[in-house]
């Protein structure tokens, strides 16, 4: 078989277990799959007590190629009970896999959009958006409907996915990562009918800078503003802007409520954005309410392909700590906390390669961490006339591109506080109580931080 053929090939549809004796690098605290590939979270939603996240996945192999959704599902954010392939691609409009979408709880259901991926011979992509139902007993995605396709809009391409629905006043929306036919990547927004059906396309939101496609739109609403959340893609304008900076990246706006649902007005322009985490991997996530707080998870990779170690043990891929969300209303930006049971958790953790460091970091100090006595990852502060920065500097082999392994954080005081968790194979770390930093870095004999005078 060819590389095509491998990556889609259906046989895996019909295991009955997929577990993995060698899960060597697997995280403690974090989603990951025991098999296989797994990217974005989708379809996320809090109900009777427990939290259900789905995620992309690819049982077969390390490859990208034709997607299930499966389920973790937990109570208390760090012990997860998966089901394996929860949604697979049954019907002839999702044929080549099943991508990512959202839930709504609505009239006492839980009602799954997500995106359906259909190939032609020539291998011609059909996109639809499809509608379900899902059952928490028996774990089915049932009813499926397709409510649209990329071929009802001549304007878009078939990059046209990731619907996330949401209700705002009385009315129902959904949202859909899209790119003109023009080239230039938009967010579209459709009102729909009060049992979630016949949507109608009345918004573009474009941005300030051009990005061929945006993936992954999700819309928040906290202490009476909205925010929009999203992945620009394939484009180089932020490496031009910085060359440190991945250009698959994950940011978020702050938007005009009044402007955004005027419906008279087709086109809504985004000006700027600020990035959600500042790491080398954090990408397409999804929020959702978390009782009356709004909360985020996001997929620790990126679209590019990188030196993951743990292919080699045949699987790839985790999810993010889950962040609950608030405002900082001087500026509109947003502010993401971890859930304070990963605190507890890291420090009372009998597994070495898991830690939870807090200290602070201030001109002439460094913040090395080890793997025994090889250097992984360096903190410190640049201090120049035009401002302060943060440096993280990631040595292990992870990345093809220079620009995925180091990281400038503007900081406004020569005194910065740091809180580092460590869980295996990830390293997430807070800035002053706001700023995150998220990478993939790999421990086999022992943790080793370090504070030193430079």
């Amino acid at each position: 078989m060819n590389d095509r053929e491998i990556r889609y090939n259906r046989d895996f549809l019909n295991w009955t277990d997929i577990r993995n004796d060698n899960q060597a690098y697997k995280p403690d605290f974090h989603i990951y799959p025991t098999r296989g590939l797994i990217n974005d979270p989708n379809c996320v939603f809090w109900w009777q007590d427990n939290l259900y996240c789905f995620f992309q996945h690819h049982p077969a192999n390390t490859l990208h190629g034709l997607k299930t959704m499966s389920l973790a599902k937990t109570s208390n954010f760090t012990d997860y009970e998966y089901t394996y392939m929860v949604n697979k691609p049954e019907n002839d409009f999702e044929s080549h896999g099943v991508y990512s979408g959202s839930s709504i709880i609505h009239k006492g259901r839980i009602i799954n959009f997500y995106t359906g991926n259909k190939r032609d011979k020539d291998w011609i992509r059909t996109s639809s958006v499809v509608k379900s139902e899902f059952d928490v007993n028996t774990k089915e995605f049932k009813n499926k409907k397709v409510l649209i396709t990329n071929e009802d809009y001549p304007n878009y391409t078939d990059h046209f996915r990731d619907p996330y629905v949401f209700q705002f006043a009385n009315n129902y929306y959904l949202l859909l990562g899209a790119q003109h036919v023009d080239g230039y990547g938009a967010i579209l927004m459709f009102i729909l009918d009060h049992n979630l059906e016949n949507p109608v396309l009345v918004k573009q939101i474009n941005l300030n800078f051009n990005y061929k496609m945006i993936e992954c739109p999700n819309i928040i609403f906290i202490d009476g503003k909205a925010f929009l959340i999203y992945c620009p893609q394939y484009q180089d304008s932020l490496s031009k802007r910085n060359p440190r900076v991945n250009p698959d990246i994950c940011v978020y706006s702050y938007v005009d409520i009044n402007s955004l649902f005027n419906l008279l007005d087709f086109y809504y322009q985004i000006q700027d954005f600020k990035q959600v985490d500042y790491g080398l991997e954090f990408y397409a996530p999804q929020t959702f309410k978390l009782g009356d707080k709004w909360a985020i998870v996001g997929w620790v990779g990126l679209p590019t392909n990188l030196k993951y170690k743990e292919v080699d043990c045949g699987w790839i891929g985790m999810l993010s700590m889950i962040k609950t969300i608030s405002v900082n209303h001087s500026n509109n930006s947003l502010i993401f906390h971890e859930i304070s049971r990963y605190k507890g958790e890291y420090l009372c953790s009998k597994n070495p390669f898991v830690k939870y460091f807090s200290t602070d970091i201030f001109q002439n100090k460094r913040i090395n961490i080890f793997d025994n006595e090889k250097l992984l990852l360096s903190l410190w502060l640049e201090i120049k006339a035009v401002g302060i920065d943060l440096v993280i500097k990631r040595y292990n082999d992870v990345s093809f591109y220079p620009y995925q392994n180091i990281s400038r954080i503007k900081c406004e005081d020569e005194k910065n506080k740091i809180d580092i968790f460590i869980d295996n194979t990830i390293v997430e770390i807070k800035i002053n109580d706001k700023i995150w930093y998220t990478a993939r870095i790999y421990f086999s004999e022992r943790i080793n931080i370090v504070k030193e005078v430079i």
